[in-house]
Protein backbone atom coordinates (compact mmCIF):
# COMPACT_ATOMS: atom_id res chain seq x y z
CA UNK A 1 0.00 0.00 0.00
CA UNK A 2 2.98 2.29 0.28
CA UNK A 3 5.35 3.35 -2.43
CA UNK A 4 8.97 4.06 -1.67
CA UNK A 5 11.45 6.53 -3.04
CA UNK A 6 15.18 6.54 -2.49
CA UNK A 7 17.23 9.70 -1.99
CA UNK A 8 20.68 10.09 -0.47
CA UNK A 9 20.68 6.46 0.69
CA UNK A 10 17.46 6.84 2.68
CA UNK A 11 14.14 5.25 1.79
CA UNK A 12 11.08 7.45 2.22
CA UNK A 13 7.65 5.81 2.27
CA UNK A 14 4.86 7.76 0.57
CA UNK A 15 1.26 6.67 1.08
CA UNK A 16 -0.83 6.25 -2.03
CA UNK A 17 -3.38 8.94 -2.75
CA UNK A 18 -5.65 6.50 -4.55
CA UNK A 19 -6.24 2.77 -4.28
CA UNK A 20 -7.27 0.57 -7.17
CA UNK A 21 -9.91 -2.15 -7.24
CA UNK A 22 -6.99 -4.62 -7.22
CA UNK A 23 -5.85 -3.16 -3.88
CA UNK A 24 -9.36 -3.64 -2.48
CA UNK A 25 -9.49 -7.21 -3.81
CA UNK A 26 -6.19 -7.92 -2.02
CA UNK A 27 -7.26 -6.31 1.27
CA UNK A 28 -10.62 -8.11 1.48
CA UNK A 29 -9.81 -11.20 -0.58
CA UNK A 30 -12.75 -10.38 -2.89
CA UNK A 31 -13.24 -11.74 -6.37
CA UNK A 32 -13.20 -9.14 -9.16
CA UNK A 33 -16.99 -9.24 -9.61
CA UNK A 34 -17.64 -8.95 -5.87
CA UNK A 35 -15.22 -6.03 -5.62
CA UNK A 36 -16.88 -4.01 -8.39
CA UNK A 37 -20.36 -4.73 -6.97
CA UNK A 38 -19.19 -3.54 -3.54
CA UNK A 39 -17.56 -0.41 -4.96
CA UNK A 40 -20.83 0.54 -6.67
CA UNK A 41 -22.30 1.60 -3.28
CA UNK A 42 -19.17 1.76 -1.11
CA UNK A 43 -19.24 3.62 2.24
CA UNK A 44 -16.09 5.53 1.22
CA UNK A 45 -15.24 7.86 -1.65
CA UNK A 46 -14.96 6.19 -5.06
CA UNK A 47 -14.32 8.06 -8.32
CA UNK A 48 -15.16 6.75 -11.76
CA UNK A 49 -13.30 8.28 -14.68
CA UNK A 50 -14.56 6.62 -17.83
CA UNK A 51 -13.94 2.94 -17.19
CA UNK A 52 -11.33 3.58 -14.48
CA UNK A 53 -12.31 3.19 -10.83
CA UNK A 54 -10.18 4.80 -8.13
CA UNK A 55 -10.71 4.84 -4.37
CA UNK A 56 -9.57 7.81 -2.29
CA UNK A 57 -7.09 6.21 0.10
CA UNK A 58 -7.65 8.65 2.97
CA UNK A 59 -11.41 8.09 2.83
CA UNK A 60 -10.98 4.31 2.60
CA UNK A 61 -8.55 4.04 5.52
CA UNK A 62 -10.69 6.33 7.69
CA UNK A 63 -13.68 4.05 7.06
CA UNK A 64 -11.58 0.89 7.50
CA UNK A 65 -10.19 2.09 10.85
CA UNK A 66 -13.64 3.22 12.04
CA UNK A 67 -12.77 6.93 12.11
Amino acid sequence: MLSSTRSEGKVKLDPKLFLTPTDIMDIFDFSENSCYRYLHDAPFRVERIGKLVRIHAKSFWAWYNGD
